[in-house]
């Protein structure tokens, strides 16, 4: 769901995702019929799925993404696969850089990754992180992170193990691309030399379009100055929330989808032509038919952001 406009930066779609709960149904549930949504997803042309680590409340229900996007991975064969974000300071640098390598592989090189430190000093909490210490964490573990993953052996300095060589390697050389989410503006031009994608509208607001265009300028002005380029950076926008109920299912006209309710000739005319008969996706999967699905997944959707990506 890509679009170009011939002389300036495509922009592609993607969707920002926390599972939370719903108090009702069971997390196994939820994780079902959220992989469901993501086959759903990459049907009808999104480019990639953002997920968020949260621990220790309701919110989100994935602690672990690199679990879910290894799940979500089997489940799909084009779409790319974001944990947005790793929260560094409860990380292990090196089980971590495994674990990105695992999970590039996994997936064929669709993963990207993005790296930070926590919005929610309570989940730190839960893990004896002191908010004050959060910042020192977080720097030491992505330095050790992103040496292991470019020069593909352990750092580990003042042990044995430094140097030693690792069995994994990411498909994707010498990494996947990267995402830092970041409210400070003076910080945009930085990621843009450094080629790393960055989040505007991180939180349930969004900055103005104005505002967007001026930040995207500003990015790729230092993309197009920066003396070494991995890839295509971007600058992502939260451009609408979902919340979706029976009486109110934004996400399907953000998806150009149609809702169950309303139906009328043109309604009709649709339904014709997008629902089939059950069949196969790439990966193996039995697909039932477009409306059907609709109805019975994303109809149930909760909570969401979709999102979009300006690249050049």
């Amino acid at each position: 769901m890509s679009l170009d406009s011939g002389s300036g930066p495509a922009v592609t779609f993607g969707l920002f995702d926390w599972v939370d709960s719903d108090g009702v149904r069971e997390p196994g549930q939820l994780y079902r019929e959220r992989l469901d949504l993501l086959v759903d997803a990459e049907f009808q042309g999104f480019d990639i799925y953002h997920l968020a680590e949260h621990h220790s409340t309701p919110l989100g229900l994935v602690p672990s993404p690199s679990v879910f996007l290894a799940a979500a991975a089997m489940r799909t064969t084009r779409i790319r696969l974001c944990p947005l974000v790793y929260v560094l300071p409860l990380y292990q640098p090196t089980r971590l850089a495994e674990e990105i390598a695992m999970l590039d592989q996994l997936s064929g090189g669709r993963l990207e990754i993005g790296f930070g430190k926590g919005g929610n000093p309570y989940e730190l909490l839960a893990y004896g992180i002191e908010r004050g210490d959060a910042q020192r964490r977080y720097d030491e573990v992505l330095d050790s992170v992103m040496r292991t993953l470019e020069s593909g052996t352990i750092d580990a300095p003042g042990t044995t193990a430094d140097g030693t060589e690792l069995p994994i390697r990411t498909r994707q050389a010498p990494y996947p691309p990267l995402w830092y989410p970041s409210s400070n503006p003076q910080s945009v031009p930085l990621l843009g030399k450094r080629g790393i994608n960055t989040i505007l509208g991180f939180s349930f607001r969004s900055p103005t379009i104005e505002v967007t265009r001026l930040r995207r300028d500003e990015y790729f002005d230092a993309v197009a100055d920066a003396p070494r380029r991995r890839g295509d950076g971007g600058v992502l926008r939260a451009v609408h929330h979902i919340v979706a109920t029976p009486r109110r299912r934004p996400f399907h006209r953000a998806a150009g989808l149609r809702p169950r309710h309303r139906r009328g000739p043109r309604d009709r005319r649709l339904s014709r032509h997008r629902t089939g008969a059950a069949h196969r996706n790439a990966a193996g999967i039995r697909m039932q038919p477009l409306r059907r699905r609709i109805r019975i997944r994303l109809a149930e959707l909760r909570g969401g952001t979709l999102v979009a990506r300006t690249i050049r």
